[in-house]
């Protein structure tokens, strides 16, 4: 049986993330499940009756589209976060950066008028 000191010092030599295994757990299912109901709506919005578009015509699903982004974002950066896992950082941040990349190309230049033409009106 070990005694309080060597319990201690056991526990002090623990990554800071393996007392919490499960919010790691969880904030990589919640950013896998935010980037499949992306490609599902992508795909969804190239096939009739196009009711995606439709859809995205109401201020209210526009928030949500927003807040599931923002929530796939923030759960993908916490993910990365695991503090014995250094290579995960190395997989997130080329994710982020092209990422942010794309909201830059597709939606503040067209909105600013700085990329224009028929593919991109609103």
């Amino acid at each position: 049986m070990r005694n309080r000191a060597e319990v201690k010092a056991v526990s002090a030599r623990e990554p800071r993330g393996a007392k919490h295994p499960l919010r790691y757990r969880l904030a990589g299912l919640v950013a896998l499940l935010g980037v499949l109901a992306g490609y599902a709506g992508g795909v969804l919005m190239h096939f009739p009756p196009f009711a995606i578009q439709r859809l995205l015509q109401n201020p209210i699903a526009n928030a949500g589209v927003v807040l599931i982004g923002f929530g796939t974002v923030a759960s993908l950066a916490l993910w990365a976060q695991r503090p014995d896992s250094a290579e995960r950082r190395a997989f997130v941040v080329p994710i982020m950066s092209v990422g942010g990349l794309a909201v830059v190309v597709n939606v503040l230049a067209p909105a600013l008028g700085l990329w224009g033409g028929p593919v991109v009106s609103v």
